[in-house]
């Protein structure tokens, strides 16, 4: 019986992880982590690089999806800024 796991199953459970903790944080802020996981596990089933680029696969992927999903799902409404006084009234 085998009882390691190779890399791609690896990294694929460490994308339901990070899905699983995504359903408690209140953002998307393991959404993207997720991602890059689940891209990580597509790597793996094809080969396996240095650690480095698996690093920076990582990182790449996991930034730009968090970069992509802020952007796609943020409110209209969203100000960064106050405009009013909260004290005016």
């Amino acid at each position: 019986m085998k009882i390691l796991l190779e890399l791609w199953q690896w990294a694929l459970l460490l994308a339901f992880a990070f899905l699983i903790l995504e359903i408690f944080a209140p953002s998307f802020l393991f959404v993207g982590f997720a991602i890059g996981a689940f891209f990580l596990t597509l790597v793996f089933l094809f080969g396996q690089p240095p650690w480095w680029l698996v690093l920076f696969l990582f990182a790449i992927v996991s930034g730009s999806s968090f970069i992509v999903l802020r952007r796609t799902f943020r409110r209209s409404n969203d100000q960064r800024m106050a405009t009013e006084d909260v004290n005016q009234y």
